[in-house]
């Protein structure tokens, strides 16, 4: 359900909608597009309608349909025409930032400063930030800048000032304690800026490289194998329903560009197969796995070598003028 909520939150679904017995949407993994949802025969015959590999190799309802359910039973809010009444204008969330070669603007420089003991703060799943404005050497919180002026600012802090709106407790108090998924939400605005600290003294650095973590299968005997990711030592590891990242020698690398729907679920424990469900996993969906892990077998372990080809589809059509039935073949 955690997984769920996290995809309906982040704007990932779309198009719920339930005509009994069959509910469906679009929810959206990456540069993807799957089509998940429920057969609803009754309150104890459910069938997945989903293709990511996770329900089709653990035969169980993944998050995606359940994200789907969630967004038809809480639809976003119908946007209502403003009567034509003369209204005030709200007051700006903070100062207005713009380029560094603008005129008539201060130069600013921001700093982020996370927990100096970050394992224990991401452990709590309370994560504060601070945000600090440097004009003319001078460094303040930049809640306290001038909410009417106009500041220049470097590319990485424009980048970063985008995000930061999504919090609005930085620009009226200058910190914030973020969730978990919040933080894991602004650490790709954070890529590569040059002013990210731990307290205010030891350098952090938010890699814009991207770590391909090894997939490692292994032989159970009789058929059977078990799928799970290696991490190089002494990294804490940081994940959420779509995205992982690792914090090695202070240094924030993400795991995988885009992760297939479901990866991160081997991020937390094994994956256990056996019979039919293990030989599905190698033919189908091991495949799409190797965008994004480096794949390696344990002894005992052949790998299946997936060719590529080319279908061919054919169309049959029957009936009369007044009907008629089609059935495609592949």
């Amino acid at each position: 359900m955690k997984p769920a909520r996290e995809l309906l939150k982040s704007g990932r679904v779309s198009e719920a909608k339930y005509e009994p017995p069959l509910l469906s949407g679009y929810v959206r993994e990456g540069a993807k597009n799957y089509r998940s949802g429920l057969r609803i025969k009754s309150a104890i015959d459910v069938e997945n309608l989903c293709s990511c590999w996770e329900s089709r190799s653990a035969g169980k309802i993944c998050a995606h349909s359940v994200a789907v359910g969630l967004g038809y039973l809480n639809p976003p809010a119908a946007v209502v025409a403003a009567p034509n009444e003369p209204t005030m204008p709200e007051a700006p969330a903070g100062p207005r930032f713009v380029a560094a070669d603008s005129a008539d603007a201060a130069l600013t420089t921001l700093h982020v400063i996370l927990p100096p003991n970050f394992a224990g703060a991401w452990q709590k799943g309370q994560i504060m930030i601070v945000v600090e404005a440097e004009v003319s050497r001078n460094r303040t919180l930049v809640s306290a800048l001038p909410k009417k002026n106009t500041f220049a600012v470097d590319d990485a802090d424009l980048v970063l000032i985008e995000s930061l709106r999504a919090v609005p407790a930085i620009f009226e108090s200058g910190m914030a304690i973020l969730s978990r998924d919040a933080f894991l939400r602004l650490l790709p605005a954070l890529q590569n800026h040059p002013r990210v600290t731990f307290g205010k003294a030891t350098r952090a650095t938010i890699s814009s490289a991207a770590l391909r973590p090894e997939l490692l299968v292994e032989s159970r005997g009789e058929g059977s194998i078990a799928v799970k990711c290696n991490f190089p030592p002494n990294a804490l590891l940081l994940w959420n329903a779509t995205d992982a990242w690792l914090l090695q020698n202070n240094e924030f690398v993400r795991c995988g560009e885009a992760l297939p729907a479901g990866s991160t679920h081997l991020i937390e424990r094994p994956l256990l197969l056996d019979g039919d469900r293990a030989l599905h996993f190698l033919a189908f969906d091991l495949p799409r796995l190797r965008d994004a892990f480096d794949v390696r077998a344990g002894e005992g372990v052949r790998l299946p070598e997936i060719a590529t080809a080319q279908p061919a589809f054919e169309l049959r059509l029957a009936g009369t003028l007044f009907s008629v039935t089609g059935e495609l073949m592949c």
